[in-house]
């Protein structure tokens, strides 16, 4: 039995059926405003079934500083979603570091990848992230700032890096003067033996 000729056989009142949403007042067979349940007139049209879309992959921000303080060291940092890393590991390129640091303003967000010597590792206070310093091919002439969010590196461990340029970084040396030195947000890093 359909569900129409159920509601009118147990209530015998064609407004509650109307109510329910099931037929339509609208006249028909005389008897009680209800309409037949065999007519095409009366038969619910099916609406459109909704198309499922698909979520989008979720992305990261950048945190962290956003005003160059010449005295700290402030990089931003970002923690990676896995497709991002995929997508920033197939597009880096390596440029030389005198190409990087001549063009660092041109090059900000720009993929990049290198391999280097961590001469010092200071983690944020939170432990949100860690400031790598890192020599390029482990030449003290090729000094970056590394940002980083993974598991921690210790000073002599040379590693292999992806990541996006940030920009020069300023800081005081140990010695009071100044140093600037091109910034990388690493998307990924790895140990090498």
């Amino acid at each position: 039995m359909d569900r129409r000729a159920y509601l009118r056989s147990v209530t015998g009142v064609a407004s509650f059926a109307a109510l329910a949403g099931c037929i339509s007042t609208g006249g028909g067979d005389g008897g009680g405003g209800g309409s037949d349940p065999t007519t095409d007139a009366d038969t619910p049209t099916p609406t459109a079934t909704a198309t499922p879309t698909a979520t989008p992959e979720p992305t990261s921000e950048f945190q962290g500083y956003t005003d160059e303080d010449p005295n700290y060291v402030d990089v931003q940092y970002r923690d990676y979603t896995e497709p991002e890393i995929e997508d920033i590991k197939e597009a880096a390129e390596s440029p030389s570091y005198e190409d990087l640091f001549r063009n660092i303003d041109s090059t900000r967000g720009r993929e990049v990848t290198y391999e280097g010597t961590v001469q010092q590792a200071i983690a944020a206070e939170d432990g949100s992230y860690f400031a790598l310093f890192i020599l390029i091919d482990g030449n003290f002439e090729k000094q970056t700032y590394v940002s980083w969010t993974g598991e921690r590196f210790i000073q002599g461990d040379s590693v292999e890096f992806w990541g996006q340029v940030l920009g020069p970084e300023t800081y005081v040396t140990g010695a009071g003067s100044q140093n600037t030195v091109p910034a990388i947000a690493a998307a990924d890093m790895e140990l090498l033996e």
